[in-house]
């Protein structure tokens, strides 16, 4: 069950400093692969696009997953007065 709009409004608050710091230091990290910075950074071409890769794909999971959370926050819950089951 998700909870009502009045305390709904207090956990946008909190996910969404999250969400910014969780990008901000996936970018970082991207970066730092990029750029060859990264202590682990391959010099040969071949692996550089490897180690680029598994950068990428944990960046593109991270934003699904707040897209989707961010999504499941705006969802309004419908609730029967007489049973009180919500749907």
């Amino acid at each position: 069950m998700l909870p009502s709009a009045p305390i709904r409004q207090p956990l946008r608050f909190l996910f969404l400093p999250a969400a910014i710091v969780a990008l901000v230091a996936q970018c970082a990290v991207l970066w730092a692969v990029i750029a060859g910075r990264a202590p682990a950074s391959s010099r040969h071409r071949s692996a550089r696009w490897a180690d680029i890769a598994w950068v990428v794909l944990p960046t593109v999971a991270l934003i699904v997953v707040l897209a989707v959370t961010w999504r499941a926050l705006d969802r309004v819950p419908v609730v029967s007065d007489s049973t009180g089951i919500t749907a």
